[in-house]
C-alpha cells in the first residue's frame, strides 16, 4: 500500500510538471515569444540535442574498523560500497534531473529511495514551478539550519554523511517567483507527505530510546499474554469445578480463543515492530511553507513559515498498556496508538552578511505547538531554537576556519519535572547548546586536504572529534582517511550510548 501510494505521488507530480512545461511552452507563444521558446520543434530529437544531457556520478567504498578496546578480535570492520548516477537534461524552457543512489541498505530496506532526487522544472517570465522528489535546504546556516523542516535525516550512519547527503528526498511541489528588485524572491512548498527521521534498529547506531522502546513494548505484550492466560487458567478452573455448566464451558471457550490470539498476535507484532507506529501515507500529514529573501545594502535576509509535523514520534504512556491489550485482541484501531508525530508550525528568520574578512550568518525559529501551556506531557511543548555563526578565510595554506553555535530551548517547562515520562522531559534542564567547529587547508596544489571537526555539547558534556586527511591522487580518484572520537562526561550525556563507536575509516571515491 505504501509503496503504491508514493509511486501514484510520483506520477501525479511529473505529469502536473509536464503539463506546466507544456502550458508555459503554448504561453509564450501566444504573448510573442516566438519560436525560440518551443521545446519540441522539427529538430528536437536530433543527435544534437543529446548535447543537453549531463551525466554524472560517484563510486566509492568505505572500510570502517570501530575500535572498542585494546583487544584486536574485538575490533569490528565493515566494508560498505556505494554508487550514485546522475543525469540532467536542460531544455530552452524546463529542465529535469534524477539522482540514483545505490549502497546496501537502499537496496534491501528503502528501495523507494533508489531514486535520492528527481526534479521537472519549468521557468516562463518571473515564475519557476518545480515537482519531483526532491530535497529543499532553508536557511543562512552552514550544513546547520533550525527553520529546514521539510525533509527528515537518515542517522543510520549517526551524522557522519554531509548534511545534504543525510536528508531524505520527498515529494512535493514547488513555486517560485524572483522580482528583481533588492534581490527577492518567494517561494511555497506543498508536500502531501512526511518523511521521518530514520534510525537504526540493530547495530553500533542503534539509539538508546530506541532499545528502551521495543524493550517497553515487549514487556507490555508479555503482561497482556499474561493477563489472558490468567483468565484463560481461570476459566479452565471454573470448568473443573462445574463440568456440566454451559456458561462456563462458554466462558472456557472464549478464554481459550482470546488467549491464542494474544499469543499470535504478540509474536506478529515481535516479527513487524513498526506497525506501533501511526500511518503516515495519509493528506493528514502533509505539509506546506512559504519563504520570503531578499536583501538590504550587504545583508541577505529572509522570513519563513513552515506547517507540519516533528519528524520523531512522541510517546503516550498512558496508552501503552490498551493499546497493546487492545493490538493483541484483533481490536486496535489506528487512534489507540501510543505513537505519535505532534503537529507544529515554524516561524524562522535569517540573516547573512560580510564584515570585513568574516562571512556572518543566523537563523531563529519559534516552533508553535498544540501545547502552547505546557501541561499535555504527551505533546511537545512550544519552543524556540537558534543558530549563529562565521567563518574566515585565512592567508596562508587556504585555511578556512568555520565556528557555528546551535541551539534550543524548551517553553513551559515547570510541568515537564513533575513527570519523568513527560515527552519534554530532560534531567540535565531545558536548554540544549552545541558548538560546532570546522576547520580546513589545503596543500600540493589543493591535492592535500586536512580537515577537522569538532562538536561540543555544553550542558551535557558531549565531545564530538571527525578528523579527515584526503588526497586527490587524479582529476577524478581521492584517497581519504578519517575517523571519530566519541567522548561523554556521564551517563547523562546526549551521545552516551554510543561512546563506544569511535572508528577509522579509509575510504577511496571516484567521481566523474
Amino acid at each position: 500500500m505504501k509503496k503504491h501510494f508514493l509511486k501514484t505521488t510520483l506520477a501525479a507530480m511529473t505529469m502536473t510538471a509536464l503539463l506546466c512545461s507544456a502550458v508555459s511552452a503554448q504561453s509564450s507563444d501566444l504573448t510573442g515569444f516566438g519560436d525560440d521558446f518551443n521545446s519540441f520543434d522539427d529538430n528536437s530529437f536530433s543527435p544534437d540535442s543529446s548535447s543537453n544531457v549531463n551525466v554524472n556520478g560517484t563510486a566509492s567504498i568505505d572500510i570502517r574498523s570501530y575500535i572498542t578496546d585494546d583487544d584486536a578480535d574485538s575490533i569490528t570492520t565493515s566494508a560498505v560500497p556505494q554508487a550514485k548516477l546522475g543525469f540532467e537534461y536542460k531544455g530552452k524552457i524546463s529542465d529535469s534531473s534524477v539522482q540514483l543512489k545505490f549502497n546496501d541498505d537502499i537496496l534491501k530496506n528503502h528501495p523507494l529511495d533508489i531514486v535520492d532526487e528527481l526534479s521537472l522544472r519549468t521557468t516562463f517570465d518571473w515564475l519557476t514551478i518545480e515537482a519531483g522528489k526532491m530535497k529543499v535546504v532553508w536557511g543562512k546556516g552552514d550544513k546547520l539550519h533550525v527553520i529546514d523542516n521539510f525533509n527528515a535525516d537518515d542517522y543510520t550512519d549517526f551524522i557522519i554523511p554531509d548534511y545534504i547527503d543525510r536528508r531524505i528526498s520527498t515529494p512535493m511541489l514547488k513555486l517560485g517567483g524572483d522580482f528583481g528588485v533588492n534581490n527577492l524572491h518567494a517561494e511555497v512548498i506543498y508536500s502531501p507527505l512526511l518523511p521521518v527521521d530514520r534510525f537504526s534498529k540493530s547495530g553500533v547506531w542503534t539509539p538508546a530510546a530506541y532499545t528502551t522502546l521495543s524493550k517497553t513494548t515487549e514487556a507490555a505484550a508479555t503482561t497482556a499474554v499474561k493477563n489472558a492466560f490468567t483468565a484463560y487458567n481461570q476459566a479452565l478452573i471454573a470448568v473443573s469445578q462445574a463440568p456440566t455448566n454451559a456458561a462456563a464451558l462458554a466462558q472456557l471457550e472464549a478464554a481459550g480463543t482470546a488467549y491464542m490470539t494474544a499469543l499470535t498476535n504478540a509474536n506478529a507484532l515481535s516479527a513487524e515492530p513498526d506497525s506501533i507506529y501511526p500511518e503516515l501515507n495519509t493528506l493528514k500529514y502533509g505539509q506546506f511553507g512559504a519563504r520570503v529573501t531578499a536583501s538590504a545594502g550587504p545583508v541577505d535576509f529572509g522570513i519563513s513559515y513552515y506547517n507540519g509535523y516533528y519528524k520523531q514520534p512522541s510517546f503516550n504512556a498512558s496508552r501503552l498498556a490498551s493499546y497493546v491489550t487492545k493490538e493483541l485482541s484483533g481490536t486496535a484501531e489506528e487512534g489507540d496508538k501510543f505513537l505519535s508525530y505532534d503537529k507544529k508550525q515554524t516561524f524562522g528568520l535569517e540573516a547573512a552578511t560580510t564584515i570585513w574578512h568574516f562571512n556572518l550568518r543566523a537563523e531563529a525559529a519559534y516552533n508553535l505547538t498544540e501545547d502552547t501551556a505546557g501541561t499535555d506531557p504527551w505533546v511537545h511543548n512550544n519552543s524556540i531554537s537558534w543558530l549563529g555563526g562565521f567563518d574566515i578565510d585565512l592567508p596562508f595554506c587556504n585555511m578556512n576556519v568555520n565556528i557555528q553555535e546551535t541551539g534550543s530551548y524548551i517553553l513551559s517547562n515547570a510541568e515537564c519535572d513533575k513527570n519523568p515520562l513527560d515527552v519534554d522531559y530532560c534531567k540535565t534542564g531545558y536548554s540544549s547548546n552545541k558548538i560546532v567547529a570546522n576547520v580546513s587547508a589545503s596543500f600540493v596544489n589543493d591535492r592535500l586536504v586536512p580537515e577537522v571537526t569538532l562538536i561540543y555539547g555544553i550542558e551535557r558534556g558531549d565531545v564530538v572529534v571527525m578528523p579527515k586527511l584526503s588526497y586527490s591522487i587524479s582529476d577524478g580518484l581521492t584517497l581519504s582517511a578519517s575517523g571519530m572520537y566519541i567522548w561523554c562526561k556521564d551517563s547523562d550525556s546526549e551521545f552516551y550510548a554510543w561512546k563506544d563507536n569511535s572508528f577509522i575509516n579509509f575510504a577511496a571515491v571516484y567521481r566523474f
